[in-house]
């Protein structure tokens, strides 16, 4: 009897064993699927806040004629991303205060750029800009203002989903002959806010 138990046991451990075997032959490993990240979206309206230096030397006049200063700008335009290509319109406006002279006085500039920007990460780009400006001057005794062009390049850094950090480094030069000699390098950083 008691063999005929043992056969029992065994016949039933080999067919479990055989159905644990099947079972392993017909599984077939599936890979995880990952949704492809297609990086941070550019594109659409954005404004922002920027503050900075400037410094502006005038050739003709020497050392003496060199200054820097402190002043806060808004910014507003709008981006096509087109994958690792960004392409846009920029406009800013600059508040410079400008002190320590015979008068103290404010410089507003108005400019507006084209921009080519390319994605080196999946949430940062590198940008380069070129357009055109007005500045005038706001005092007691000043009036006028004059055209300039300017060149810019950047980087902007995602750090949310609808909001960036940018740095931007500028070239102006006054397009009007009498201020020439006259060349400007501004530095600003801040936050961007993007709606898209």
């Amino acid at each position: 009897m008691r063999t005929l138990k043992t056969l029992v046991f065994a016949a039933a451990a080999s067919v479990a064993m055989s159905a644990v075997a099947l079972a392993t032959d017909l599984y077939e490993a599936v890979a995880p699927v990952y949704e492809a990240d297609e990086g941070h979206d550019w594109g659409g309206f954005y404004v922002g806040k920027l503050g900075g230096i400037s410094f502006g030397w005038d050739s003709e006049c020497g050392r003496d004629c060199d200054d820097s200063f402190f002043g806060f700008s808004k910014v507003f335009g709008y981006n096509w991303d087109q994958g690792d290509i960004i392409y846009g319109i920029d406009k800013m406006i600059t508040f410079t205060w400008i002190g320590g002279q015979q008068e103290d006085f404010w410089k507003v500039s108005t400019q507006k750029m084209g921009r080519v920007g390319i994605e080196i990460t999946d949430n940062a780009m590198i940008y380069g800009a070129a357009g055109l400006g007005w500045s005038t001057i706001i005092c007691d005794v000043c009036s006028g203002g004059v055209w300039y062009g300017a060149v810019a390049a950047g980087l902007e850094v995602a750090v949310a989903d609808n909001l960036n950090w940018r740095t931007h480094v500028q070239f102006s030069k006054p397009l009007h002959p009498d201020w020439s000699s006259l060349s400007v390098v501004s530095v600003g950083t801040g936050l961007v806010w993007q709606f898209n």
